[in-house]
């Protein structure tokens, strides 16, 4: 066989053979990709035994608050070294985030499961029954409550504790069948909050059985809540 002509031979050295750095920078990606998998993993690991531990800790508030020491508590419960306590940024902050949170979707469960039983009710009996079902969720925290509105009054938490306040508002008027999308919208979810927030800290010194004097006192504010926007409106 003969000699291959210039220009193939050309082709055939440089073009088909990679170049050294070619392999260096190839082999650098993958290291690169595959340290960035391992962290991307270590973080959601790391996430997970968070949650654990923020779950447990939630067994041990009645007794010991929302303190770190109740976060130690659920480490040890769950098996996970209680210094991890120490990666929470905000420690005490981020056991009562992690509650807001869990109720919400708490809450939203039972909106779901409880659409056929909300329909049939009158405005009033809706919004009262949702703002009692989400109160409920912190009966048994209630002598430890006090606390973790301290702890969300603190000015690092406000932005966080002020969105989920918000955002708990919104979904409970979505659910009351409210799809206003003008300056109403504003004022319903001013007034729901108001409501909402004055019933919470009634709350706090109600010792009837199954705080029934707490939601008489919820359904007389809705009621008077309604009928303020009414007459505003007229």
């Amino acid at each position: 066989m003969g000699l291959l002509p210039f220009n193939l031979r050309a082709f055939s050295d440089s073009n088909t053979v990679p170049p050294e750095n070619a392999k260096t920078d190839s082999t650098q990606r993958e290291q690169e990709n595959k340290e960035e998998n391992e962290e991307n993993k270590a973080h959601v690991d790391i996430k997970d035994e968070q949650a654990r531990v923020l779950e447990a800790a939630l067994g041990h508030v009645p007794k010991l608050g929302w303190k770190e020491a109740a976060m130690v508590a659920g480490a040890k419960d769950v098996g996970i070294s209680p210094s991890i306590v120490g990666a929470f940024p905000r420690k005490e902050a981020a056991l009562v985030e992690y509650f807001m949170d869990d109720c919400l979707q708490r809450l939203m469960d039972e909106i779901e499961s409880r659409k056929e039983e909300l329909s049939n009710m009158v405005l009033h009996n809706r919004i009262a029954k949702l703002i009692r079902i989400r109160l409920e969720m912190q009966a048994p925290y209630v002598s430890k409550w006090p606390q973790a509105l301290s702890i969300q009054a603190n000015p690092l938490n406000l932005p966080t504790s002020f969105k989920q306040r918000a955002i708990l508002i919104d979904e409970i008027w979505h659910a009351a069948g409210d799809r206003s999308t003008d300056v109403d919208w504003y004022a319903k979810r001013t007034l729901l909050g108001g409501v909402y927030t004055a019933t919470e800290l009634y709350m706090l010194t109600d010792y009837s059985p199954e705080f029934r004097e707490t939601w008489s006192f919820l359904d007389n504010r809705i009621r008077d809540a309604l009928d303020y926007r009414k007459t505003a409106q007229e």
